[in-house]
């Protein structure tokens, strides 16, 4: 139970703060931002409890899986799926104050857009660092019909899901901080990410079918 505190604490700040700034915050805030970094679309302000429950609705979940995983295999990683729920908790709930502090105080779009792919590119160096200590299970995880059906499957796809995902991580981190136009970044950002998400699936049915 103590162990649960620590991110209950860290997911409600984001809550707290839009409760302290509410009445500072204008009328619309951004709500959507298209390739080019640029706000397409904005949002009622009350919009911002929303965003600022995203760390909040992270540890809900956590909690969820691990209770109600019909195999029990969540409860197996122990320590580390506790350390995966924290490092998530603690990853959303920066990007809810973020996106609230990009409302308060206006941070140029381009400066906005560098923070949201830096949060996807930490955001993919932590998931591809616990990838490997996953469990079987129907909740996280490259979840295929081949990597369910074999637990060696499902090891060798997050062995190499880990991998890749750990390296774009990393790749988008460093993006963030080249010279290019905020259209570009994002299109290579998409591309990056669609590529590292579809490689494992593509490869856990050819596995499959090697070992069968």
């Amino acid at each position: 139970m103590k162990k649960q505190i620590l991110p209950l604490i860290i997911a409600l700040i984001p809550i707290l703060v839009v409760i302290y700034f509410y009445p500072d915050l204008p009328e619309k805030i951004p709500g959507h931002y298209n390739f080019k970094g640029e706000v397409d679309r904005y949002d009622p302000k009350w919009t911002a409890f929303i965003t600022a429950a995203l760390g909040l609705i992270i540890y809900g979940v956590m909690l969820f899986i691990r209770k109600y995983d019909p195999k029990g295999r969540i409860s197996a990683m122990g320590s580390k799926f506790d350390n995966l729920a924290l490092w998530l908790t603690i990853l959303f709930s920066m990007f809810s104050l973020l996106i609230i502090g990009s409302a308060i105080s206006k941070i140029s779009t381009e400066n906005m857009f560098t923070s949201l792919n830096l949060f996807i590119g930490i955001l993919f160096l932590i998931l591809g660092n616990y990838m490997t200590s996953m469990k079987p299970n129907y909740f996280i995880g490259i979840r295929t019909p081949w990597t369910l059906e074999s637990e060696e499957v499902w090891k060798k796809t997050h062995v190499l899901a880990g991998r890749l995902f750990f390296i774009t991580g990393f790749i988008l981190v460093i993006l963030c901080f080249l010279p290019f136009s905020a259209e570009w970044k994002n299109k290579a950002f998409l591309s990056l990410v669609i590529v590292s998400s579809v490689i494992p699936l593509v490869y856990s049915f050819f596995i499959y079918k090697k070992l069968g």
